[in-house]
């Protein structure tokens, strides 16, 4: 305004800009603005302004994800994970996190067993927003393994018959892969019981979790089937008639390629079975 000759022109300008009537601002940047306005008297009043301009929002970098990574896409340990962005007019003002659609926190929080839908929010200066979101997926628990084996039917931790092995296995987060088991040392085989004989067997089963975590379990199984082998060796009789004159020595062998031979026993005349020296009085004795 001017309260004596009036206003004869109201012009802008960016600094070092030729002076216009109007001047439109699109771009983001930081502008040294002038206006000049002159009466009819030829006198001139200049003022300046800086205008700030960021309409764009910030630009947020991948995340950083720390830890140990598995089998399709899962992680087997706890994960941190942290978020960076820039802004090239404004500059950022803030970074937040926010977990399963939880509160925004100014800290990333560290993520355990799960899948977590992560978000991350960055503000500039300006009060532009730019977010992003993903999912995380985290078992670092192996899974379950339970291994059933028959109760002991002999002596000394023997199996009498043969051994059936049953196991079962389950993963409440990722899943479970698969269930195998494997006899001596051999190789592995996908399935949940195995059947044993003869011999001292090692048995091995192991669980696999969609992730890639495992576990193991291993149990020794000691089986004979096979009665020992036995050799009664009766002398000849020194009498008539297949009579003998005086108590005979009788002795007895035996073998077992299995769980050994623990000992021997007899029984006289349908008596009860002992163990020791083998005396016979006079009369006749069956000798099965």
């Amino acid at each position: 305004t001017d309260a004596t000759s009036g206003v004869a022109s109201q012009l802008v300008s960016l600094a070092g800009n030729p002076w216009a009537p109007s001047l439109t601002l699109s771009a983001d940047g930081v502008y040294t603005v002038q206006a000049r306005v002159t009466d009819n008297a030829g006198n001139a009043t200049t003022v300046s302004q800086t205008i700030y301009i960021d309409r764009t929002p910030p630009v947020i970098d991948a995340p950083v994800l720390t830890g140990t990574t598995g089998l399709a896409g899962w992680y087997t340990s706890s994960v941190g994970f942290s978020g960076s962005a820039t802004d090239a007019t404004s500059g950022v003002a803030s970074t937040q996190y926010s977990v399963d659609g939880g509160d925004w926190q100014t800290t990333a929080p560290t993520l355990l067993d799960g899948v977590h839908t992560v978000q991350i929010r960055v503000t500039d200066n300006a009060s532009n927003t730019n977010m992003i979101s993903g999912t995380i997926k985290i078992d670092a628990t192996p899974p379950s393994l339970d291994v059933s084996v028959p109760t002991v039917d002999g002596l000394n931790g023997w199996y009498r018959s043969p051994v059936t092995l049953t196991a079962s296995a389950s993963d409440a987060t990722s899943g479970l892969a698969d269930l195998l088991f494997s006899v001596d040392g051999g190789s592995w085989t996908i399935g949940t019981s195995i059947s044993v004989s003869d011999g001292v067997h090692t048995v091995d089963f192991q669980a696999h979790d969609l992730a890639g975590n495992q576990v193991s379990s291993s149990q020794i199984v000691s089986v004979d089937t096979t009665p020992p082998s036995l050799t009664v060796s009766i002398p000849v009789p020194q009498g008539l008639d297949n009579w003998y004159t005086s108590a005979p020595q009788v002795s007895a062998t035996g073998s077992d390629s299995g769980s050994g031979v623990s000992g021997f026993t007899y029984s006289v005349d349908g008596g009860t079975w002992q163990s020791g020296p083998l005396t016979l009085t006079a009369g006749q004795h069956p000798s099965d």
